[in-house]
């Protein structure tokens, strides 16, 4: 880990690509306050993509597309389950069986 905290290789790879691409970096408070903000989870949030899809059909920058199928959850709550953790829900989105 760069600078011995959790998350430094990865504050430092993000930057660089920044400046890669746009020519700029973040400064570190920007960078800092943003990484704040992230939460590292098991669940796939499925109701945030699918919301996310119908605000952007609405907004006419998608067709309405069937999202129904795209998650497999299966294994996730397998794994999940056998360590006595919380489910995760597909948001009716999963595949069938799943």
């Amino acid at each position: 880990m760069a600078g011995g905290r959790p998350g430094s290789d990865a504050k430092t790879t993000a930057n660089a690509e920044l400046k890669r691409i746009t020519g700029k970096s973040l400064k570190d408070t920007v960078l800092d306050r943003a990484w704040s903000q992230i939460s590292v989870t098991n669940d796939p949030l499925a109701a945030s993509l699918k919301t996310s899809a119908e605000h952007a059909a609405a907004a006419g920058l998608l067709k309405p597309v069937d999202l129904k199928g795209i998650y497999d959850l299966r294994l996730l709550r397998e794994v999940l389950s056998a360590r006595g953790a919380g489910a995760v829900d597909d948001a009716g989105l999963g595949r069938s069986g799943g």
